[in-house]
């Protein structure tokens, strides 16, 4: 039976030698060739009936090298399970491993080194209900909820082509040439896109204003549409990927087509066909349904931050050493395309990483979070259903993409990483108090956008 001998390094960094026998894989070796030889088909032999020697000389080596390194496997996983060591990263072969020849010719006892990387042993700190964070409570006002719901009479309104002049609520489908000094340049740039015309910049809306289908006059395209970088001008609208590409800023615009939206009335009508037959009663029951989603997205957010803050407060209290050297040779051996160069510019934020998940996972197993498939499907389906606004879809409908969003791996990781986290941040909720904040959702939009650009840094 093969052996298995621990040697600690120090507190972080182990080695493993593994012994297998000659006794060990001997036997399997045979049966092996054994049962290559029933389905062998050899010129010059009956099936089944081609000589061990035969068999051994062409496929020894590799029926031998599958053989050994199954045993090595095994026996490394059952020592790791069975003597509960938890590791970092996974075992690598030591630099000093002795040089181990695996060939039919000469079977004998083999040894194998092999470097482990030891997670710290780690006691949690920094649980304190005298401890208080800030808790974003948000607000949505009228006004937020009102414009949702005129885009969504819109969205469900009549649309009729317009030939009489522009107006600020109006869809243009517009044509753009390229140009060269009065004239259309030859061979230059031309596009055709959508705009509205609320969108546009105050300079760009003065003129369109006084504009109707079919004209066409000189605009300034980087001083078309509010609020759009120039990289984004050239990507949607002049259909440029290359943000360098040296563009003109004069071209000729075609005012194309001119739609015009009547909205619905805010009515039993639109009720039932936003939100589906006799959901809601009345206008009061449908201003609630249009604030709850952003009520909704914005606690969320809230949550987030208030983890982030968890996160940041157990980091700095749950200081810890790595085996830095060995997690440094496993990224490298793991990964044939990573550089010496690059792994020095992304260790850090990788340390940071793998130290919140030792802690994470200190919690988690403290206490005894677990995620069952209900929660996975009833997660996946929260996501497909927001795809969709919130409506509900056919049952078969989802099934069908439920199923596809979970037989995708990643998908499906992502999902079992969000359940856990759901889990723990109601653990972690329960372990400090807090000062709650009311803020209005412009205010959150800000907060947020602050906490991205702390996290890039």
């Amino acid at each position: 039976m093969p052996q298995v001998v621990r040697k600690d390094v120090d507190n972080l960094n182990a080695e493993l030698t593994v012994t297998i026998e000659k006794k060990d894989y001997e036997s399997k070796f045979v049966e092996e060739l054994k049962k290559y030889r029933q389905q062998a088909s050899m010129k010059g032999f009956r099936k089944g009936k081609t000589p061990m020697s035969v068999l051994k000389k062409m496929y020894g080596n590799s029926v031998l090298s599958n053989i050994v390194y199954d045993i090595l496997n095994n026996e490394l996983d059952t020592f790791l399970k069975e003597e509960k060591i938890a590791i970092l990263g996974q075992p690598i072969p030591s630099e000093d491993t002795p040089e181990v020849s695996i060939d039919v010719k000469s079977m004998d006892d083999m040894v194998f080194k092999f470097d482990l990387g030891l997670a710290p042993d780690l006691e949690i700190k920094g649980f304190n209900k005298n401890k208080k964070f800030t808790r974003y409570v948000p607000t949505v006002s009228d006004e937020k909820v009102q414009g949702d719901i005129d885009n969504a009479l819109k969205q469900l309104g009549d649309r009729e082509t317009i030939t009489e002049d522009i107006q600020e609520t109006d869809s243009l489908k517009v044509s753009v040439k390229e140009l060269d000094g009065k004239k259309v340049k030859e061979e230059g740039i031309s596009s055709q896109f959508t705009v509205l015309v609320d969108k546009l910049t105050k300079k760009a809306k003065k003129q369109m204003l006084t504009k109707k289908a079919g004209d066409a006059f000189k605009v300034n395209i980087f001083d078309l549409e509010d609020g759009l970088e120039e990289s984004q001008v050239k990507k949607y609208f002049l259909n440029i990927e290359d943000e360098n590409a040296e563009v003109g800023k004069d071209f000729e615009l075609t005012v194309d087509e001119v739609t015009r939206v009547t909205p619905m009335e805010f009515n039993e009508d639109f009720f039932n066909k936003y939100f589906g037959e006799n959901v809601v009663a009345d206008e009061k029951e449908a201003t609630e349904k249009f604030k709850e989603p952003v009520l909704n997205h914005y606690k969320n957010h809230s949550e987030a931050l208030l983890f982030r803050d968890f996160q940041d407060h157990l980091m700095g209290k749950n200081e810890m050493e790595l085996p830095e050297v060995f997690l440094r040779r496993w990224l490298l051996m793991s990964n044939e395309e990573l550089t010496e160069e690059q792994l020095d510019g992304e260790f850090d934020a990788f340390k940071e990483n793998l130290k919140w998940d030792i802690i994470k996972g200190k919690i988690v197993k403290e206490n005894d979070i677990q995620i069952t498939s209900e929660e996975i499907v009833a997660n996946a389906q929260g996501k497909i259903m927001g795809y969709f606004g919130g409506t509900p879809l056919p049952p078969d409908m989802m099934k069908d993409m439920t199923d596809r969003m979970l037989n995708d791996q990643n998908s499906l990781r992502q999902i079992q990483e969000e359940v856990i986290s759901n889990k723990l941040y109601d653990v972690l909720e329960t372990k400090f108090s807090y000062n709650e904040k009311e803020v209005t959702t412009d205010k959150m939009d800000d907060i947020i956008e602050k906490a991205r650009e702390k996290a890039q840094k």
